[in-house]
This record gives structure tokens, C-alpha cells and sequence, in this order.
């Protein structure tokens, strides 16, 4: 091959490479573009995580759902996506004892109090 042709072959390349690169790169911009309009269009509630009388009970609280987290402060209203509102259902304490006859009991409560409206 002569020079020239190698040249235009070379040409050729980067311009398929570039392409290739433009596409992807217009492929990733639709689908963030598309988790975006997801979110906006997913439901909300409002939300109230109550304080209670201890340290423990009185700082911020962190909801992780599916490796994104959100911060509510407490005694605060605040509009959350209602996916995270499954996390504070699910949040609950177990306990376990005796009773006076030595029968094993236990229970679960909430390890949150808050309070919910539908928006």
C-alpha cells in the first residue's frame, strides 16, 4: 500500500472510533435522562421520623435503598420517594426475655416512631 492509502486507512479508524465513542457516549446520556424521569415520576410521601429521649434517638437518620441514601433530620416533615418508606417499616427491634415462670418471650417493635401522609 502506498502512503497515501495507509494514510486514509488511518483516517477511516479514528473517524469509526470517534463515532463509536459519540454513540456510547449519546447511550449513556438518554439512560441517565431516562433514571431521571423515573425518579421524578415515582411516588412520594411525606414523612416524620420522631425523636425520642435518648442520644441514639435524637441524631439524623440514614435510609439506604439500593445503594442511594437520603438524611431525615428528625421531628422534620419531609417528602421521600416511597420506596425508602418500606426501609422504615422494616426497621424493628427484637427483644427476648423471661417472664416470672421462666417461659422465654420476646417481641419485635419499631425501631423508628414516625408518621406518614400520601401526597
Amino acid at each position: 500500500m502506498s502512503d497515501t492509502q495507509d494514510s486514509i486507512k488511518s483516517e477511516e479508524q479514528e473517524i469509526s472510533a470517534a463515532e463509536a465513542k459519540a454513540a456510547a457516549k449519546a447511550e449513556k446520556q438518554a439512560q441517565a435522562a431516562e433514571a431521571k424521569a423515573a425518579k421524578a415520576a415515582e411516588k412520594r410521601v411525606r414523612v416524620t421520623i420522631h425523636s425520642g429521649e435518648t442520644d441514639d434517638e435524637k441524631g439524623d437518620v440514614v435510609l439506604v435503598h439500593n445503594f442511594e441514601q437520603i438524611q431525615i433530620k428528625r421531628d422534620v416533615e419531609v417528602e421521600i420517594p416511597e420506596r425508602y418508606l418500606a426501609i422504615l417499616k422494616d426497621a424493628v427491634i427484637d427483644t427476648r426475655g423471661t417472664d416470672n415462670h421462666g417461659k422465654a418471650i420476646g417481641g419485635r417493635s419499631p425501631r423508628f416512631a414516625y408518621t406518614v401522609e400520601s401526597m
